[in-house]
């Protein structure tokens, strides 16, 4: 399916980095004024060119967020965040699934396939008595098979984080096991012993309960209810830019070059003034076109976007949808980027399926954008940097 993609860029004609730190249009009722900036003197609306500037106190900035919220863990380029005891505010976006009945259910189903292996390898001329009297090579080229299944089940509990979209192929392919029992049985049962047919049975049953296991933990893996956006799922990409988050930025809050950047996109532009309130409304090479407004907007830190999932002919079967991107600084001016989905499946019930199939191309594909960015920001001169991060 098409990628949704809450990237805020636009047409480079119409390049304009934003010029405060805007409170986002989402704020909670009755929430406190926020304080000025600075001092902490006197009052500021932070909307003007010559305000003052402000977060509002739902909006921390990336070292009060990490200070919270130690729960970041991973490797390589994709990521998801487990943290029980944090409770974001509305514009603090980290996902809050938790992967651990997913990763036990993986787990559960080494176990299984090991004690098959076991009893291929132990016990190959009883089973070869009961089941029919195979071929010599099928048992032990099974045994193998297996062998090579149980070592991927094993690589993917141990990752961190899972990837979805080879815990889909998982539970499907265990879903071909039981149905390939069962034709097994119908042609073939009249060959097999009592024991040998009881055998069959058991070991589809049991993969039938791993891989239920294993479609829940995928459920539970990107549910995160949220209040405040109406959504019920979270689906969170992490990589790092070695392009320092000072030169990055103007680059991510370009709001008008993302069809320069991803090459999904056929075309982008930009309604209004890059910031809070701002609209952009791409389109991919498929015809497919959605809008997405910009609701939160931190400078030099992160952006937050509202996919319009009530126009006409929205292509994501998601609603509502938000997104957003975060940029934090890492040593030796590196920069993480994570870009993040709240949403709502539908069907509900396909949730798994579609983030699952997401997953299967979003890490390539965000990869490809930031490293985009990332060359233009290498290339792009200084003082050009330096004069819109300044406005």
């Amino acid at each position: 399916m098409p990628v949704p993609l809450p990237l805020p860029a636009g047409r480079r004609a119409e390049r304009a980095s934003p010029r405060t730190i805007e409170a986002e249009s989402s704020r909670p009722k009755n929430a406190p004024d926020p304080p000025a900036a600075g001092t902490g003197k006197g009052k500021g609306t932070g909307t003007g060119r010559g305000a003052r500037s402000y977060l509002p106190p739902y909006l921390p900035t990336s070292s009060t967020r990490r200070a919270r919220t130690p729960g970041w863990w991973g490797t390589e380029d994709s990521m998801t965040r487990t943290d029980p005891d944090h409770h974001p505010h509305p514009s603090d976006p980290a996902p809050r699934p938790d992967d651990g009945p997913l990763r036990r259910a993986l787990l559960a189903n080494a176990t299984l396939t090991t004690l098959c292996i076991a009893a291929l390898l132990a016990f190959p001329a009883e089973l070869a008595a009961h089941l029919g009297d195979p071929p010599p090579a099928l048992l032990p080229g099974l045994a193998a098979a297996l062998a090579g299944f149980a070592a991927f089940l094993l690589w993917q509990a141990t990752r961190r984080p899972i990837r979805l979209f080879f815990a889909l192929l998982t539970t499907a392919s265990d879903l071909l096991w039981v149905l390939g029992s069962a034709i097994l049985l119908l042609a073939l049962g009249d060959r097999f012993t009592d024991l040998g047919a009881g055998l069959v049975i058991g070991v589809a049953a049991g993969v039938a309960l791993v891989g239920t296991l294993q479609w829940r933990g995928l459920r539970h893996a990107i549910h995160a209810p949220d209040d405040t956006l109406g959504t019920r799922h979270r689906y969170a990409v992490q990589l790092e830019s070695p392009v320092p988050r000072a030169r990055l930025w103007p680059i991510v809050a370009d709001l008008g070059a993302i069809a320069e950047h991803g090459a999904f996109l056929a075309e982008s532009r930009l309604e209004g003034d890059p910031g809070v309130g701002a609209l952009r409304r791409c389109a991919d090479h498929g015809g497919k076109r959605w809008a997405e407004e910009v609701t939160g907007w931190a400078k030099g830190e992160r952006i937050q976007l509202r996919f319009r999932s009530e126009e006409a002919g929205f292509p994501f079967p998601m609603a509502p949808m938000h997104g957003g991107w975060i940029l934090e600084d890492l040593p030796a001016g590196r920069t993480r980027v994570t870009i993040w989905w709240a949403f709502t499946a539908r069907p509900a019930w396909a949730a798994p399926l579609i983030v699952a199939l997401l997953d299967g191309s979003m890490g390539k594909s965000m990869r490809q954008t930031l490293d985009s960015m990332a060359r233009d920001a290498a290339t792009r001169p200084a003082p050009e940097l330096a004069s819109e991060a300044a406005e």
